[in-house]
C-alpha cells in the first residue's frame, strides 16, 4: 500500500507537467489561438450566443441560421469563457491551455490507477502528452477535439469504476460525460457505442439487468444530441448539414491515415508509401500482440482483482473504443462526409488511446524482468520517440510563436483587403472566398462563394452557375459586393475566372492581396 506522500509527490510531478502544458500553449500563441474555417464556425456561434441570437451562424447582417455543421457544446464553452473574460478569442486560448493541462494530468492519473507499483508509467504518459507534437498541434487550435478527448477519458474511466464497484452514481456520471462528448463531436456516438458494448459484456448481473443498464445509459447519453438534431431538422431542414450518399473512402485518404499513424512513432512521412505501409503493419502487429498477450505481472501490479477490477476494464474499453472509432470514421467518410481527412486532428482520440495501451502493456511486460539492463534496452525506443517528439514540438512551438497559426497569422491580420472591407457600409452584403478571415478581423458576417462541388459528398454542384448568377443580380443593386482574396487559397473555392464567366464584374477597389467587385447592369447572369 502506497503512502499518502508517495501519491502526493506523483500528483505534484504530473501536475507540474500539466502546468507546463498550459504555459506552453499560452506562450506559443502570441498572435492568438490558431484558427481554421471550423474554428471560426465555433467562434461565430459563440459570439451569436453571447449577443442573444442563440446557437446560430450568419452570412449576412442581421440574418441568422441554426448551427448544424457542428455539435453545440464547444461553442457553448467558448461563449461561457467569453462571458467571463469579455473576448471570445482570448477565452478560446485560455480554454485550450486549460484543457491541454487537464489532458496531460488525467493521462498520468489514469496510468497511476492502472499501475500503482511504480510511478514511471504515469510520469512517462504525462511527459509524452506534453512533448508530443500530435497533441500540441490540436491544442493550439480552436478545435473541439481536445475537449472531446478529455470527456472520452472521463467517461470511459467512470464506466470502468462502475464495472468494478457497481456504484450507480458513477454509472450516471459516465453516461453524463458520454452525452457531453456526443454534444462536442458527432464522433461521440462511437464512444457511446463502445460503452453500450462494454456494458453488455462487462457489467455484473444477469442479462436482463444488463439490458436495462444499456437502455438507461443509451437514453441519457444520446437523448440530448437527438433533441439537438431534431431541433435543427425542424428549424433549418437539415440535422447536420450533411447529405446521406455513398462515396467510398479513397486510396489517398487511406494513405494519409497510415502516414499519420506512422509519424506518431517517429517514421518520417517522406518515406515511400510501401515502407510506411510496412512500418504501420509492424507497429499494429506489436500493438495487437501487447493487447492479446497476457503479461505475467498482471496479478502483481494491478489494483485488486484484475478479473473484476477497474484496471482490466479500462484497458478493454480503450481497446474497444479504438476499433469502434476507426469503424465510425470509415462509415462516416463513406456515407456522410467524404471531405474528412484521416490526419492528426481526426485521429487524435486514437493517439491518446494507443498511448495509454502501449505504456500500460509495456510496463506489465517489463515489470518481471530482474536484470536492469534488459529494462534499459527495452526503454530505448521510448526514449528515441521522446527525442523525436521534443525536436518536432520545439520546432512547431517556435514556428507558431513567430508566424501565427491559420487565420491568426499576422499576414491575415495585416491584410490590405481586410482593411478595405472595414470601410464598407455596415449594411453591405459580402460574398467572398475568405469569410473566416473577414469575420475574425472585422466581426462582419460574409457569405462564402458557391463551390463547384460539395465537400461532404464530392459531387458536382449542378447549380453553380445559377448561384453565381443570382449573386450577380444582387451586385447590380449596389448593396452587395464580392471580396476576392488572392492570398493562398483553398483549392475547393471557385477561381476569379469561374466567376467572371458568369458575371460581368467591375472593380470597386484593388489592393495587394485581392479586390472588391461589383457588377455592371448590362452583365449576363446566366440562367
Amino acid at each position: 500500500m502506497r503512502t499518502n506522500s508517495y501519491i502526493l509527490n506523483l500528483i505534484y510531478v504530473i501536475g507540474f507537467l500539466a502546468v507546463l502544458g498550459v504555459v506552453g500553449i499560452i506562450l506559443s500563441t502570441p498572435y492568438g489561438i490558431g484558427t481554421s474555417p471550423d474554428s471560426i464556425g465555433y467562434i461565430k456561434a459563440a459570439d451569436n450566443l453571447i449577443s442573444g441570437h442563440g446557437l446560430t451562424t450568419s452570412e449576412f447582417p442581421g440574418v441568422y441560421q441554426p448551427l448544424t455543421q457542428y455539435p453545440p457544446l464547444y461553442s457553448i464553452v467558448l461563449a461561457a469563457g467569453s462571458w467571463l473574460i469579455g473576448d471570445t478569442l482570448q477565452a478560446a486560448k485560455l480554454i485550450a491551455g486549460i484543457i491541454f493541462g487537464l489532458n496531460i494530468f488525467f493521462v498520468g492519473l489514469l496510468l497511476y490507477t492502472l499501475i500503482r507499483s511504480t510511478p514511471w508509467p504515469a510520469m512517462i504518459g504525462s511527459g509524452v502528452m506534453l512533448a508530443a507534437h500530435p497533441m500540441i498541434d490540436i491544442h493550439v487550435m480552436a478545435w473541439s477535439e481536445p475537449l472531446f478527448i478529455l470527456l472520452c477519458l472521463l467517461s470511459l474511466s467512470a464506466l470502468s469504476v462502475f464495472f468494478a464497484k457497481g456504484n450507480y452514481g458513477v454509472f450516471l456520471v459516465a453516461a453524463g460525460f458520454a452525452s457531453l462528448a456526443a454534444l462536442t463531436r458527432y464522433a461521440g456516438m462511437a464512444l457511446v457505442l463502445t460503452q453500450l458494448i462494454g456494458i453488455l459484456f462487462y457489467s455484473k448481473g444477469n442479462w436482463g439487468k444488463r439490458v436495462r443498464e444499456i437502455f438507461i445509459f443509451g437514453f441519457i447519453s444520446v437523448l440530448p444530441l437527438l433533441a439537438y438534431l431534431f431541433y435543427n431538422q425542424r428549424v433549418s431542414g437539415s440535422a447536420t448539414n450533411r447529405i446521406l450518399s455513398f462515396h467510398p473512402i479513397t486510396l489517398p485518404q487511406i494513405r494519409l491515415g497510415f502516414t499519420t499513424m506512422t509519424e506518431w512513432f517517429g517514421i518520417p512521412p517522406t518515406l515511400p508509401f510501401e515502407r510506411i505501409l510496412i512500418g504501420t503493419g509492424l507497429i499494429l502487429a506489436l500493438i495487437v500482440f501487447l493487447v492479446i498477450k497476457q503479461p505475467k505481472s498482471e496479478q502483481i501490479i494491478s489494483v485488486g482483482n484484475p478479473s473484476s477490477g477497474s484496471p482490466t476494464r479500462i484497458f478493454s474499453l480503450l481497446t474497444l473504443f479504438t476499433g469502434v472509432y476507426v469503424l465510425f470514421l470509415l462509415v462516416s467518410i463513406s456515407f456522410l462526409d467524404a471531405n474528412t481527412e484521416l490526419d492528426g486532428r481526426i485521429l487524435s482520440p486514437i493517439y491518446v488511446s494507443i498511448l495509454l495501451l502501449i505504456i500500460d502493456r509495456t510496463t506489465r511486460f517489463l515489470y518481471p524482468l530482474k536484470a536492469g539492463i534488459w529494462k534499459l534496452v527495452a526503454m530505448i525506443p521510448i526514449g528515441l520517440i521522446l527525442v523525436i517528439y521534443l525536436f518536432g514540438t520545439v520546432t512547431t512551438l517556435m514556428t507558431n510563436r513567430f508566424y501565427g497559426i491559420g487565420f491568426s497569422a499576422p499576414a491575415w491580420r495585416d491584410s490590405p483587403l481586410i482593411k478595405e472591407i472595414q470601410t464598407l457600409p455596415a449594411e453591405t452584403s459580402i460574398y467572398t472566398n475568405i469569410p473566416e478571415g473577414i469575420y475574425l478581423y472585422t466581426g462582419r458576417p460574409a457569405a462564402r462563394l458557391p463551390r463547384k462541388f460539395f465537400l461532404s459528398s464530392q459531387e458536382a454542384n449542378l447549380q453553380f452557375e445559377s448561384e453565381i448568377a443570382q449573386i450577380g443580380r444582387k451586385l447590380v443593386t449596389g448593396h452587395s459586393v464580392i471580396a476576392f482574396s488572392t492570398f493562398p487559397d483553398r483549392s475547393e473555392n471557385p477561381s476569379l475566372q469561374d466567376i467572371q464567366e458568369v458575371i460581368n464584374l467591375t472593380g470597386v477597389s484593388e489592393v495587394a492581396d485581392g479586390s472588391i467587385y461589383s457588377a455592371r447592369p448590362e452583365g449576363a447572369f446566366g440562367p
